[in-house]
């Protein structure tokens, strides 16, 4: 987050705390930055300061801070000339790049049963998908809403129950069912009476990370004695989930309870409107890779600049840093700032404004890191990052667009297919997304962007803790990417008329860049030609080159 020495987790390497990234001397730059003190500098008065930054305001020198600057358009403190990320990102690329979905029996069960609930029955559903648990809460003439729940999580109870039984031996003796019956009404009794809420929570992260070789062992002995007609279906009632649902129904305030593996809503042609699986990308690549995944997104935003969310369409972000005081950088220590950060960036491509037809198409502005001319470090990194991060995202939501509107998938595929080689960015062997939302810390209202997508599906992917950051990625494709693709394949029944009022809304962006900071900003001989340039102190630099300050 990144994480102080003493509350960092055990998987997260010294090199990523905050002690260690504030502990080093700017020596990468100029030598005014050599003045810059590190954190072990300053006085506890000085580290308990705050003010240090002020939202939409560039600030270059942050005590305690050597590398931290702070763009106005970001809404994160940066650490792009730091020469240690190379070192710390690279190996967490690396390794997101080999995971691998895992072959697993349940992820076996859940791509089945994503491949039959475009083309099967409801009612069948829970036959053709053994050891699951199925309710339909709305049947109409307009939508289908299903929620269905697997029984491994169940199964994973039994097996705790069992271990922590003193008298579990008795179940080594044979398939008494009348024992594996009270068994499970005992999981469920402690599922939803004796758990609390963080409990339950737990149980999900651990029943799919279940490591634990005696807890396995008990976990084979209760799938192999798993009755036929546990199905969840209408003569296999969870009685204390119902006494749970009832008591909190008794609430005229409440919300209906929806505590259930995955949720899927489809409409009465069975085109799918909604899909939701809990904790799919642990449950396709493991807890570690996941670890990785959220530690990518931490480290990534620790060193690059992102935009805060455009301020337009996001005003109550002001409020929700006065609610939520960790997320104000204005508030912030200096070992505070790293963590106080809102921000979204897009990558991938679309159309310019004003041309909502895709006659061309271009990178977004954060994919060319054209903000600034300071981002050689982001933009030599992207690559990676896009294959490592933005792969893994695609991957996941692959897993559920592909078997749940394999004719929608196969039309994203010949999308990207058309789409400029050198515009587009790659994530995967078979991209199918050509936009993604990165987003750290998204607490905000919720808006619609006109004609952003059209008769098309956007994918989520949320990473994060209750307690500290929480990242997101949204993949999609833009509706002037895709009329862009549409008119290189020639599909007559969308080249519709070009309508000039009918332009697309303007995209939620921020549009600010080092360019609105011309008149604070002092251009040096290395920032108008690089870094191979002269240096400041260079007698040519001095006599040729003058540097350009505002007035």
């Amino acid at each position: 987050m990144p994480y102080s020495r003493a509350d960092a987790p055990s998987g997260i390497p010294d090199s990523e705390t905050i002690e260690v990234l504030l502990s080093e001397r700017n020596t990468c730059t100029t030598k005014k930055a050599l003045k810059k003190r590190a954190l072990q500098e300053l006085s506890e008065e000085e580290r308990r300061r705050t003010g240090l930054v002020k939202l939409g305001m560039r600030c270059t020198s942050i005590p305690g801070d050597s590398y931290g600057i702070l763009p106005s358009w970001a809404g994160n403190v940066a650490h792009f000339r730091d020469p240690r990320m190379f070192d710390i990102l690279e190996p967490i690329f690396d390794g997101l790049k080999a995971s691998r979905i895992a072959q697993a029996n349940m992820v076996g069960l859940l791509r089945n049963l994503l491949q039959k609930i475009p083309n099967t029955d409801i009612k069948l559903l829970p036959k053709e998908a053994s050891g699951s648990q199925i309710e339909v809460s709305t049947s109409s003439m307009e939508e289908t809403i299903v929620d269905f729940k697997l029984g491994d999580k169940q199964q994973y109870v039994m097996a705790c129950v069992l271990r922590d039984d003193a008298n579990a031996e008795q179940t080594l003796q044979g398939d008494d069912e009348d024992f594996f019956t009270d068994l499970r009404s005992t999981a469920q009794e402690r599922y939803w009476l004796l758990m609390t809420r963080d409990e339950r929570e737990q149980c999900h992260k651990d029943h799919t990370a279940c490591t634990d070789p005696e807890l396995n062992d008990f976990l084979n002995i209760v799938k192999a004695n798993w009755c036929e007609g546990w199905n969840g279906g209408v003569y296999d009632a969870d009685y204390f989930f119902n006494y749970v649902r009832d008591h909190t129904a008794a609430d005229n305030n409440a919300w209906q309870l929806v505590d259930v593996d995955i949720f899927i809503i489809i409409d009465r042609h069975r085109r799918v409107v909604f899909a939701s699986v809990i904790e799919l990308t642990q449950l396709l690549h493991g807890l570690d890779a996941t670890r990785l995944l959220d530690r990518a997104l931490d480290m990534w935003s620790y060193f690059t600049p992102l935009p805060f969310p455009e301020t337009r369409r996001h005003v109550v972000d002001k409020y929700i840093r006065r609610i939520h005081p960790e997320l104000d950088m204005e508030r912030a220590t200096v070992e505070q700032l790293p963590n106080a950060k809102m921000a979204v960036a897009h990558y991938g491509c679309w159309s310019q404004k004003g041309d909502p037809h895709g006659k061309r198409i271009f990178r977004s502005s954060d994919a060319v890191f054209s903000r600034s001319q300071e981002l050689d470090n982001c933009r030599w990194l992207f690559p990676q990052f896009c294959e490592g991060v933005l792969g893994k995202a695609t991957e996941v939501i692959r897993f559920l667009v592909q078997p749940l509107d394999p004719e929608y998938y196969s039309g994203c595929v010949e999308i990207l297919k058309q789409l400029p080689s050198d515009q587009k960015i790659k994530t995967d062997d078979e991209d199918f997304l050509s936009l993604f939302a990165v987003g750290v810390n998204g607490y905000t209202q919720r808006h619609r962007d006109v004609k952003d997508i059209e008769g098309g599906l956007a994918g989520l992917l949320t990473l994060g803790r209750y307690t500290g950051p929480r990242f997101f990625i949204i993949g999609t494709n833009h509706e002037s990417a895709k009329r862009y693709a549409w008119r290189k394949m020639g599909r007559p029944q969308l080249l519709v008329e070009e309508d000039p009022t009918g332009n697309l809304g303007a995209p939620c962006v921020n549009p600010r860049s080092d360019d609105d900071d011309d008149d604070i900003m002092k251009w040096t001989n290395k920032n108008v030609h690089g870094p191979a340039a002269l240096d400041e102190s260079s007698t040519s630099v001095a006599t040729s080159t003058p540097e350009r300050t505002g007035t």
